[in-house]
C-alpha cells in the first residue's frame, strides 16, 4: 500500500462513517488502519467536530462539518485526477508527434 497523507486518511475515515453509524472495527478495516492510527485520527476528527461519537451505540458518524470537508476533499481529488489525466494525454500526443516527425525526417 502506498503512503497516504493524514488528509487522505481523514477523508477515508469520514467516508466510512458517512451515512451510517460506524464502529471502530468497521472504520479500521475499511480505511486500512492499525489500531494506533485509528485512535489518533478518531481523536483528532472528533476534537475538530468532523466526526461524532455516540456513547449509546459506541459508533461514529460524520457531522455536517465533516461532510463539508469531504465535499471539498473530493473536489480537490477530482481536480488532481483530471490534471493528471490531462497531462498523460498530452504525453501521448507528444509521443505521437515525435513519431510523425521521425517518419517525415526519415529517422
Amino acid at each position: 500500500m502506498k503512503y497516504r497523507s493524514n488528509i487522505e486518511v481523514m477523508g477515508q475515515i469520514l467516508q466510512v462513517a458517512n451515512g451510517s453509524n460506524a464502529t471502530k472495527t468497521k472504520i479500521m478495516y475499511q480505511a486500512f488502519l492499525s489500531y494506533n492510527q485509528l485512535e489518533e485520527h478518531l481523536l483528532l476528527l472528533t476534537k475538530k467536530g468532523l466526526l461524532r461519537y455516540d456513547e449509546n451505540t459506541r459508533t461514529f458518524r460524520t457531522t455536517e462539518k465533516g461532510l463539508e470537508f469531504l465535499k471539498i476533499y473530493n473536489h480537490i481529488e477530482d481536480m488532481i485526477k483530471y490534471e493528471h489525466k490531462k497531462n498523460k494525454n498530452n504525453e501521448k500526443y507528444m509521443e505521437a508527434d515525435k513519431e510523425r516527425i521521425n517518419q517525415i525526417s526519415g529517422d
